[in-house]
């Protein structure tokens, strides 16, 4: 019967309208619906074949290109959260060496007058006989005067030991903040460099399956293909068409994320050139020495310090303050005065009891130690198993990269005997379907595995306390 034979359709444009000449069977039933069937068919996928997509190099040509070296030397420059941090060591350093003024004599000059009066009957003679009264008169002081302190209860010792350390804890903290900072850039940049692969990469997948169309349609005009296979192949390069303007779309998110890290948030879009590769952290690698000389560790251990010195400070109340003092100049009852002084002197106190401060004082400060003692412990833990998840995640990001490129090259020559078997009727549409498929997920595995290889390698030298930025 007629029913058992296959449909060959063909199709011209004329005049904005398409007439479908019916070259088999069921003429009976495609009378009345055929033509009305197929311009509804081949209408989206005429469209779809004549969609033209935006090249990534439209985008944003004039944008400066930079490298990662570049990127580098930018942030380190520009980034806020590095120039706070290099603020507050420079703050920190003006406090440790004025923790050293205590051992230096404090020295002032003074110039002053003060009139006095004296109590009493005063006779004296005049022209109208004795008078009775007071008598006053005004005194000039003008000199130098000098303090030492010899001995406050070792308060000078600890203040310089808490400085020191609190310099150490900023240095370190700058440090962190540089490993982070360059972590995060590491991160964006392979971000950017995998969006601009990724439209590539999007835009050769959506060329192939537009080509597939075109195959697929000559088939089944030629009567050798059926109407769900070639629906189904414009679905294709609809998803694929999809994927290229989403891609378009992550890379300008990806290039704003990484100018502002840059400290320059700007409208242009940065574009970069550079490669997505990782390197093997080795075996056998002993993370508690890496741990000791991570800044977070540093910065943990000098806190440990510094609260031990603040322990010194407070307990210093406790020790009773010598003093040594001095004075030279000049005193008279005229300005200036002409009548040498000088004096020496040396004063001892001791606060036996200055209220409860002294007492809550120190027991806070006690307290604060064994905090930081905890941190520290807690600190040093964390680090080690920080390194320990980083290196192997580090080493199966790489080890999946691997795997992902051998599985790429498979696909892709599965793909062109698979293109040629379909091309000459020896496989069918469904076999070939998936071979195409899984080409491009495999393509896109890849992809992804390469930039997730980079990105574990920024997390690692995160863990480490260490990057690019000096």
């Amino acid at each position: 019967m007629e029913n058992n034979r296959h449909n060959d359709f063909s199709f011209t444009e004329m005049a904005g309208t398409f007439t479908i000449r019916d070259r088999s069977i069921c003429s009976n039933q495609l009378t009345n619906f055929g033509p009305i069937i197929n311009r509804m068919l081949l209408l989206p996928i005429l469209l779809t074949l004549l969609v033209q997509p935006t090249f990534a190099g439209e985008v944003a040509k004039d944008s400066p290109v930079m490298t990662w070296e570049q990127c580098i030397a930018e942030a380190a420059e520009k980034n806020p959260d590095i120039l706070a941090a290099t603020a507050a060591v420079k703050s920190a350093e003006a406090l440790y060496s004025g923790s050293y003024s205590n051992f230096f004599p404090q020295l002032s000059a003074s110039a002053s007058y003060t009139d006095s009066s004296s109590g009493g009957n005063v006779t004296t003679t005049g022209p109208g006989g004795v008078i009775l009264g007071t008598s006053s008169q005004g005194q000039y002081a003008a000199g130098l005067s000098a303090t030492q302190n010899v001995f406050n209860g070792f308060q000078d010792t600890g203040k310089i030991k808490q400085g020191k350390a609190n310099l150490e804890v900023a240095r370190a903290a700058l440090k962190i903040v540089k490993a982070t900072l360059s972590a995060a850039l590491k991160t964006q940049f392979a971000e950017l460099l995998y969006e601009e692969a990724n439209i590539d990469l999007n835009l050769s997948i959506l060329k192939r399956q537009q080509n597939n169309l075109r195959l697929v349609t000559l088939r089944f005009e030629g009567g050798r293909e059926n109407k769900g296979n070639q629906l189904f192949q414009a679905a294709q390069v609809s998803q694929a068409q999809y994927q290229y303007e989403h891609a378009l779309r992550q890379l300008r998110a990806a290039s704003k994320t990484l100018a502002a890290s840059l400290g320059r948030p700007e409208m242009a879009q940065l574009k970069i050139k550079g490669e997505m590769t990782s390197k093997n952290p080795g075996d056998d690698l002993d993370f508690k020495a890496i741990a000791l000389k991570s800044p977070t560790h540093l910065q943990a251990y000098y806190q440990q310090v510094a609260a031990d010195a603040a322990v010194q400070v407070a307990d210093s109340a406790w020790y009773p303050q010598v003093n040594l003092t001095g004075f030279v100049g000049k005193t008279g009852r005229n300005f200036p005065p002409d009548s040498n002084r000088w004096s020496v002197g040396a004063a001892i106190s001791f606060p036996f009891f200055p209220g409860t401060s002294t007492i809550f004082n120190t027991e806070s400060a006690r307290s604060l130690r064994v905090k930081a003692d905890y941190t520290m412990t807690s600190t040093s833990n964390n680090i080690v198993s920080g390194l320990e998840n980083a290196y192997a995640d580090l080493r199966d990001a790489i080890g999946l990269w691997n795997v992902a490129a051998d599985f790429k090259k498979a696909s892709q020559a599965r793909s062109v005997i698979a293109a040629e078997k379909y091309n000459t009727g020896l496989m069918a549409f469904e076999d070939w379907s998936v071979i195409e498929t899984d080409r491009v997920n495999r393509e896109q595995t890849f992809l992804t595995n390469q930039r997730n290889a980079m990105q574990a390698e920024a997390t690692w030298e995160n863990a480490q306390g260490i990057g690019a930025i000096p």
